[in-house]
C-alpha cells in the first residue's frame, strides 16, 4: 500500500487551483529472476486510487470554455483529476529473505496507467455569465488534453529487508 498527501498551489490553463494530491495505491506484483542473482524483471498490476482534487481560491483567476475572469463572492471552480488501475512493468536487482540478516532491494518501473480523467464543476454564474454545460465540457477536454502525457507513471523503489 503506497499513501502518500501533498497541497500545491498553480495556474493550468487561466485559472488558478489549490490541488490536493492524495496518493493511494496497491499492487499485486511477481517476480522473474532470469540469471539465478539479484537482478529481477518484474510484472503485475497496480489498483490506483490515486486523484488531485482541485478548488479555485475565492478571488482566483478562471478561465472555463469561452469564460474569464475572477471569482467573486458565492462562485466557485472545482474539480478532480483520477487516474486508472492498470499493469506495472519494471527491473531491479535485490532478493530479499534469501539469505540471513539485512537485504537492499532497488526497483524502477512504470504503470500504464491512461489519460488521466477530469472532472469540473463551477456555480451557475461566474462573472454575471452563465456557464454552460458546453462550457464545462470544453474546460475538461483542455484539461485532459493537457494531461494526457501522464499515460505512464513512473515507479521508483527502495527496500529494506531483515531475514531471521
Amino acid at each position: 500500500m503506497n499513501q502518500y498527501k501533498f497541497t500545491s498551489s498553480g495556474t493550468k490553463s487561466g485559472t488558478d487551483y489549490d490541488m490536493d494530491l492524495k496518493w493511494a495505491s496497491s499492487d499485486v506484483l511477481l517476480d522473474w529472476h532470469p540469471f539465478q542473482g539479484s537482478f529481477r524483471l518484474t510484472g503485475g498490476y497496480l489498483f490506483n486510487s490515486n486523484k488531485i482534487d482541485l478548488n479555485t481560491p475565492q478571488g482566483g483567476a478562471y478561465s472555463i470554455g469561452s469564460l474569464s475572469g475572477t471569482l467573486q463572492s458565492g462562485e466557485y471552480v472545482k474539480g478532480e483529476v483520477k487516474f486508472d488501475s492498470g499493469p506495472y512493468l519494471g527491473f531491479g536487482w535485490g532478493n530479499a529473505g534469501d539469505s540471513r540478516g539485512f537485504g537492499l532491494s532497488f526497483e524502477v518501473g512504470a504503470v500504464y496507467q491512461g489519460s488521466p480523467k477530469v472532472s469540473l464543476a463551477t456555480s451557475n454564474t461566474l462573472g454575471g455569465h452563465t456557464v454552460t454545460a458546453t462550457d464545462v465540457a470544453t474546460a475538461e477536454t483542455n484539461a485532459s488534453n493537457a494531461l494526457s502525457s501522464f499515460k505512464w507513471y513512473p515507479q521508483v523503489a527502495l527496500g529494506l529487508s531483515y531475514a531471521f
